[in-house]
């Protein structure tokens, strides 16, 4: 099996470490320590490998499978207590009994109704405190939107319209009550696809219930090859969520209330670049206009375009890491 190779994209690695981040906020109602942590790993493990590093307490386990990628994450193993098991998620949650002191991170490649069944699966089976995090593909093949017709504006609206019909039938159980024309096009997909994810969620857990709820943390969308959206909330009773949010106040990323993710486009930095700019960073009320003069050339296409993307380095600078080329 081909897999990108997400150790070396900052945009996906810029998520990890807001898991990081969300993990360590939640450590002060939660008992981290007492956690395992479910996810796919990969073939090279990356997101154990960086759970490990910030809390080694917790217990890493990685599921995948696929054979030919199991044995590779055998051969890149880096602790003799990380679990590797080869079986798929449905097998796994029929297995497991939840705790409440689990961490999920259902890192899909693609998007298909069977993903938000999974979803949905494991919040039936999750008891408060279980901390679930879920990518997703956010583009769409077939999308008509951007798409040359060679005829006139009605086929091009009898596509859309037919486009809509299908992935409508395609995603009907999680489908959202109203879906805008708006909503179809490439750059608000991601959104559309997290109000999947509500829908998903609030039929296992009813957000009017008087039990509990799963309650969304932070949502990102960055383009890792293809346009992805990552969610994170927490299985928590309804009654005390007031104490979950407190956790989150203030914190520039933090999306409880399933407002539109944010957007992850961070720019390709040398070493160098960034290490001039962490001067610059560390003053109160720096910005990109700041970045930019500081730098004195262009880091994207023209000016405006590197105002973008140093916009995006001032806000995710503390999660971006630095990627070294060493010689074995």
């Amino acid at each position: 099996m081909n897999h990108p190779p997400y150790h070396l994209r900052v945009n996906k690695a810029v998520d990890r470490f807001l898991l990081i981040e969300v993990l360590r906020r939640l450590n002060g109602i939660i008992d981290l320590p007492d956690y395992t942590y479910y996810g796919f790993g990969g073939p090279f493990l990356e997101d154990c490998r960086l759970l490990h590093e910030y809390f080694p307490k917790l217990r890493l386990v990685s599921i995948e499978k696929e054979r030919h990628t199991f044995k590779r994450q055998e051969f890149h193993r880096f602790s003799k207590d990380l679990v590797l098991k080869k079986l798929s998620l449905r097998k796994l949650l029929g297995r497991i009994r939840s705790a409440g002191k689990e961490v999920f991170w259902l890192d899909y490649t693609d998007t298909k109704l069977a993903r938000f069944r999974e979803f949905m699966d494991l919040l039936d089976v999750a008891n408060d405190g279980t901390i679930v995090k879920v990518t997703l593909r956010a583009q769409r093949d077939d999308n008509p939107h951007g798409m040359a017709f060679e005829g006139d504006d009605s086929e091009h609206e009898a596509k859309l319209a037919e486009f809509k019909t299908a992935i409508r039938e395609e995603f009907v159980k999680v489908w959202p009550a109203h879906v805008t024309d708006k909503e179809l096009l490439p750059g608000k997909f991601p959104n559309l696809i997290q109000r999947m994810l509500q829908v998903a969620a609030e039929k296992i857990l009813p957000a009017g219930s008087a039990g509990s709820v799963f309650q969304p943390i932070d949502s990102v969308s960055y383009t890792d090859g293809t346009l992805m959206l990552s969610l994170t909330g927490i299985v928590w009773p309804l009654n005390d969520i007031t104490r979950v949010k407190n956790q989150f106040s203030g914190w520039k990323f933090a999306n409880l209330s399933w407002q539109p993710p944010h957007k992850i486009a961070v720019p390709i930095l040398s070493v160098k670049e960034r290490l001039f700019l962490e001067e610059f960073l560390s003053v109160d009320n720096n910005d990109a206009e700041t970045l930019a003069k500081a730098l004195g050339y262009d880091v994207g296409r023209g000016k405006e375009d590197t105002l973008r993307k140093l916009a995006q380095y001032a806000d995710f600078h503390r999660y971006y890491p630095y990627f070294a080329k060493v010689t074995v």
